[in-house]
């Protein structure tokens, strides 16, 4: 997938699909203030994750559209911001995977995940 040029706003693109609707209306039935509705509409914020699920849910688009174009509006912004100077981290990719005092183990059978509950070949493994 390429990368869209200049995205626009999701705000912009949910104005167009309440056009029609005034945004007391649309804030009523998304369960927003009418305030938070316009700041998106302008671009003044963005779409948070529950937003998104308001908006699936009253405009029968799927769960995600909405963010993701938020997402996609954030990272071209942030590529054509971004100018610090990074140094390439290689120290990482030569010592292997982190270590198991950070939650992980070496060894697939005892992985741990992000909330320390044991993968499933780790249940299988404890019998």
């Amino acid at each position: 997938m390429t990368a869209m040029h200049n995205p626009p706003h999701p705000g912009e693109v949910l104005r167009e699909w309440l056009e029609g609707v005034t945004v007391t209306d649309a804030a009523a039935r998304l369960g927003v203030t009418r305030v938070a509705l316009s700041r998106v509409l302008n671009g003044a914020a963005g779409i948070s994750p529950e937003m998104d699920l308001r908006l699936a849910k009253a405009l029968s688009t799927t769960p995600g559209t909405w963010y993701a174009m938020q997402a996609n509006f954030n990272m071209w912004q942030a590529q054509h911001r971004f100018h610090a100077k990074v140094q390439p981290i290689i120290a990482r990719a030569a010592r292997g995977p982190p270590s198991p005092r950070l939650g992980y183990s070496r060894t697939p059978a005892t992985f741990t995940g992000c909330l320390g509950y044991p993968s499933e070949g780790a249940r299988r493994s404890r019998g």
